[in-house]
């Protein structure tokens, strides 16, 4: 998942607060607010859902393999890739 930094609202990627209901919007103006699914959401909503996104993220630590039969099956399959690699660059050359 891929959130844009403050300073790329030039490229439309940017993520800034919203306005929670119609009473926030310009008047005669069309836009859509948080609520228009009928959920009351603050005005920072996404920014509030991006943060725990990322702090999950840092916070997440893979669990050590113990399982031999994975590791094992792990090797074989990177031995594979690399055997297909030196295959393609084998025939790369003879051609």
């Amino acid at each position: 998942m891929f959130i844009a930094m403050f300073d790329e609202y030039d490229e439309g990627t940017a993520i800034a607060k919203a306005a929670p209901t119609k009473m926030q919007i310009p008047v005669a103006q069309n836009f859509v607010t948080l609520d228009v699914d009928g959920y009351n959401l603050q005005s920072d909503h996404y920014l509030v859902v991006a943060a725990n996104i990322t702090r999950d993220y840092h916070d997440w630590k893979p669990e050590p393999v113990n399982d031999k039969s994975a590791m094992i099956i792990a090797l074989v399959i990177s031995g594979i890739g690399l055997l297909l690699i030196i295959f393609s660059v084998v025939m790369i050359c003879i051609n």
